[in-house]
């Protein structure tokens, strides 16, 4: 679940949301989370909510509270989704990742369509130059 609150009296990222998920069916647990950020040192928390259903096959609603204090429902959310909730919506919002190619191995040549068949090259400039061991000192073994 992505989370989006209104930008007035909730701020734009809904940090401080908390939110619950109701699974239906046998297991009929509740599920709490809290969205934060701020985790770590120079780092940050995904904004991206998932919970571990399990079994699960079925949600039965996700009740959110804004950080404003504001409770909001969301119902017919499909297990196994990716999802926008929007402050005031009341509806879940669909959402599938792109697509992405994979990567290609190190040193694999690349093309470039209408040029000549040679490989691209890239090159890093480095702001100060890197320490290096004199070349003609000997290493010990």
């Amino acid at each position: 679940l992505r989370l989006r609150g209104n930008g007035s009296n909730t701020n734009r990222d809904a940090i401080g949301a908390r939110i619950e998920c109701m699974t239906a069916g046998d297991d009929k647990q509740k599920r709490i989370k809290t969205l934060r950020a701020g985790e770590g040192f120079h780092s940050q928390s995904s904004k991206w909510i998932s919970f571990g259903l399990g079994d699960t096959d079925q949600v039965e609603k996700v009740v959110v509270q804004w950080p404003g204090g504001e409770k909001e429902t969301f119902t017919d959310l499909e297990v196994d989704r990716w999802y926008h909730l929007v402050q005031g919506s009341k509806k879940g919002e669909a959402w599938d990742p792109p697509k992405r190619e994979a990567l290609k191995p190190s040193g694999s040549r690349v093309l470039v369509p209408n040029s000549p068949a040679r490989a691209i090259q890239s090159q890093t400039v480095l702001a100060a130059p890197y320490p290096m061991v004199p070349a003609t000192r000997s290493v010990p073994r």
